[in-house]
């Protein structure tokens, strides 16, 4: 446990992986050690940084990214934070102007980080989980648009796979565009976080396409529940409906295609029979 921070800061860890660590807008008290650095507050004039990515500083003080902590909002727990220098062994190796390549959000001072007018009934865990639901949606999109890239390659040529991985990278995409739309509808902020890539390039068959889409719709709509379950829990009844409305139907639907599809394509086999389906698919796309 970190000095200066609450004893239930185990939940508001949110590093996605050891190649890119987040801070949110978020309120601290004093200044705190994170792993072989300290990070220092500037006490008497209180500001914000949206996020700062550390990825290339971490390089440079040969610190491991998995001692940094992503802290997410804190509310009523003090003054906000903002990153001035990092420092190891006691000697300060970078401040915020010498911070080059990161992206680090322009200072606004706290008047500006006032809660909106329109907010109500809006728990800030229901406006992270919100943040997050969009980055998987973003990611999906992603994945899919590598799919279809992979299927057009004249080594693949399978037209009808990557004619459908591409709507299917746009319906992903408008679902964080709608996502985005409501935080703002609903008085919270946007946060966007770095995309991962995807966990390959070269995607088989269209069968292995097909059970990796499979695996990514269900983590998506794994996620989807968790948010739902947020929602419910602060009692948003409005949250529940919108993502019930928008989102959880069309998910389950969407693994059910997609299942359908496997199973199809089990059943024509590869070659000539994977060609015949792929044909079927580019006909049905149209």
């Amino acid at each position: 446990m970190l000095p200066g921070l609450p004893n239930n800061i185990e939940r508001y860890r949110q590093t996605r992986s050891e190649k890119s660590v987040i801070w949110h807008p978020c309120f601290v008290r004093r200044s705190f050690a994170m792993g072989t650095k300290e990070l220092f507050s500037k006490p008497q004039s209180p500001v914000c940084a949206h996020y700062v990515l550390l990825s290339s500083l971490t390089r440079s003080i040969k610190a491991p990214l998995s001692t940094q902590l992503a802290l997410s909002t804190f509310c009523s727990f003090g003054k906000l934070f903002w990153v001035t220098s990092v420092w190891t062994n006691g000697r300060r190796k970078f401040s915020s102007s010498q911070v080059k390549g990161l992206s680090v959000s322009t200072i606004r001072s706290s008047k500006d980080m006032a809660v909106s007018q329109v907010r109500q009934n809006f728990h800030e865990d229901s406006e992270a989980g919100i943040n997050k639901q969009i980055n998987w949606e973003l990611y999906a999109s992603y994945t899919y648009m590598s799919m279809a890239g992979y299927f057009r390659r004249d080594d693949v040529a399978l037209p009808g796979f990557a004619k459908f991985f591409e709507h299917s990278s746009k319906e992903e995409h408008e679902h964080a565009r709608k996502l985005i739309d409501y935080q703002n509808q609903r008085g919270g902020r946007v946060v966007l976080n770095p995309i991962d890539k995807p966990n390959r390039d070269e995607w088989g068959s269209g069968l292995d396409a097909l059970i990796a889409a499979l695996d990514l719709e269900k983590t998506v709509n794994k996620s989807l529940l968790e948010l739902h379950k947020i929602a419910d829990g602060h009692g948003d009844a409005q949250m529940c409906d919108f993502l019930e409305s928008h989102y959880l139907e069309e998910q389950v639907e969407s693994i059910k295609e997609i299942g359908d599809l496997i199973t199809q394509c089990k059943r024509v086999g590869p070659g000539l029979g994977e060609w015949h389906f792929d044909r079927v698919m580019h006909d049905k796309s149209t």
